[in-house]
């Protein structure tokens, strides 16, 4: 974590090359397509790459690569499908060359609704 050019609030992420970030222990459902985005910066030099993979209970999975080669944070969109239904899967992000800056990530169900999980059943009421 670094102070230095963060995305948002006091700290931000800097992978170094062959260093790698993952949230554990999602839920996924097979066949369901997963929609995400992730902010970028090259950390040192003018570009870097990274490895963004959905991985599944037994370990293997999806990957996506994207390359930021601009001076500032870039956002990239990336999908997958499932090929297993899971509460293990894993949401991993690697440094495969140079270093990098990631600002942010998200991955939701492909059918959300502006964000929003489908199925929920909520009312809002004005103030």
């Amino acid at each position: 974590m670094v102070k230095k050019d963060s995305f948002v609030g006091d700290h931000t992420p800097l992978l170094k090359k062959g260093a790698a970030i993952a949230q554990h222990d999602l839920g996924v459902v097979s066949g369901k397509e997963y929609t995400g985005y992730i902010w970028l910066k090259p950390g040192t030099g003018k570009r870097a790459e990274v490895k963004v993979s959905l991985l599944f209970g037994n370990g293997k999975g999806e990957s996506s690569t994207i390359s930021v080669d601009s001076g500032d944070y870039k956002k990239t969109a990336f999908t997958f499908k499932a090929s297993e239904s899971t509460d293990k899967a894993t949401l991993r992000i690697e440094a495969i060359d140079g270093d990098v800056f990631v600002g942010t990530v998200s991955l939701m169900p492909g059918d959300n609704i502006n964000g929003m999980r489908k199925g929920y059943n909520c009312t809002f009421k004005g103030a």
